[in-house]
């Protein structure tokens, strides 16, 4: 008895996912547990494993393909059944009947007690009805490419690239804006439309945090910089403590523990693992936690819960040479740091002496609606502080 895979819901904010590669093809075998596919959300790429032993008799769903979360990808059974029927999809209000484009291939009808065939209703994705209400588009118009008949997204856009007027002049290349740059994109969009972003910048002497750190890997504790402005900046936190809340509806939620999101550059995109519980860890276990994820991250392996349940996030483009930026809050944080690198400046010092010290500037982007700009010169004046005399 044959029986569909699901495309799963791998957190509780994932309404899409991207199989961004299937591991085994039509015809294999499957063993309970063996990874089958990879999935891609907007927060991590993980492995599927089957929950059930059979053969993989059709693959639904092929790979890059944004899709939602309860969509069948691909039916599972006995080696040499036939797969006739397909059941509806259990994201969706209503299944459509079967598309006259599937008559190439295998047909794929909806089951019976979910689908009545004197239904006239238009089967389309929630995003694919926005993006034709968007354009002033009449779905109708639309075709669906997959056999099952429902109207996706992409599809809606392929409608529209048909029907508009080319006047762009020539591209010299195409670059598909899907996977973790479209989600992380949408994210950031988001983010701009609905917080009211304030920035506040601040300089400040690394003398003293260089000199500690180079004591430090005498001693063998591999403590870098970074770590000492995430200690830094938990202990900031702790002290201003509505940098590190949360807004839902009418309630500014001020979190218990400091849970800080660390921006790591990857090739495939930007992830932020989390370092939890900040303030209730030493130096040397700091460092070791945040080396280990930011390995994990290069080598995409993290997991989900890695990336999940952060309170406040750090970006640094110090080693890129970057001397200051203003970073995108990160949802639904209140406050994002962004760490340029450190540089070399001449600067006067009390009695006017004339010197040449290490300097970093740090920008602050916060939600207006939770914190006034003094409030987090404030912070920043508390975190200069801490680096410039290493009290962590």
């Amino acid at each position: 008895m044959s029986k569909q895979i699901l495309l799963p819901k791998l957190g509780v904010s994932m309404e899409y996912g991207v199989i961004t590669q299937w591991l085994k093809a039509e015809g294999d075998s499957i063993a309970a547990g063996e990874a089958v596919f990879e999935i891609e959300t907007d927060k991590a790429t993980q492995l599927y494993e089957s929950d059930v032993s059979g053969y993989l008799l059709r693959i639904l769903v092929e790979e890059g393909v944004e899709t939602e979360v309860g969509t069948p990808v691909g039916i599972v059974g006995e080696k040499d059944e036939i797969v006739e029927t397909v059941a509806a999809p259990v994201c969706a209000p209503e299944a459509s009947a079967k598309s006259e484009a599937a008559s190439a291939g295998p047909a794929i009808i909806a089951s019976a007690e979910n689908v009545s065939s004197e239904k006239k209703k238009i089967d389309a994705t929630p995003r694919a009805k926005a993006k034709a209400k968007e354009a002033g588009i009449d779905l109708a118009l639309v075709q669906a490419k997959k056999g099952d008949g429902r109207i996706r997204e992409e599809d809606v856009l392929d409608y529209i690239a048909s029907t508009a007027v080319q006047t762009a002049p020539p591209a010299s290349g195409v670059v598909p804006y899907s996977g973790i740059r479209k989600i992380t994109g949408e994210k950031l969009l988001e983010s701009c439309l609905t917080k009211a972003h304030l920035t506040v910048d601040m300089e400040i002497d690394m003398g003293k945090a260089l000199g500690m750190c180079q004591e430090a890997r005498k001693l063998g504790k591999a403590v870098s910089v970074s770590d000492c402005i995430i200690k830094a900046c938990a202990l900031m936190l702790r002290e201003y403590p509505m940098l590190n809340a949360f807004l839902t509806g009418d309630e500014i939620r001020l979190n218990e523990i400091v849970n800080m999101g660390y921006a790591v550059d990857t090739e495939r995109g930007l992830f932020v693992p989390v370092v939890r519980d900040v303030l209730n860890k030493d130096m040397e276990t700091l460092a070791l936690e945040r080396k280990g994820l930011v390995k994990r991250a290069l080598e995409n392996r993290l997991e989900l819960s890695q990336m999940e349940g952060g309170t406040f996030t750090i970006s640094s483009m110090g080693t890129l040479g970057i001397a200051s930026f203003t970073a995108i809050i990160n949802p639904p944080q209140t406050g994002i740091m962004a760490v340029g690198s450190i540089e070399k400046k001449v600067v006067a010092l009390p009695g006017d002496v004339i010197a040449i010290r290490p300097r970093m500037k740090v920008t602050i982007s916060a939600d207006h609606r939770v914190v006034d700009g003094a409030y987090v010169g404030r912070a920043l004046l508390f975190l200069k502080d801490k680096l410039e005399s290493y009290e962590l």
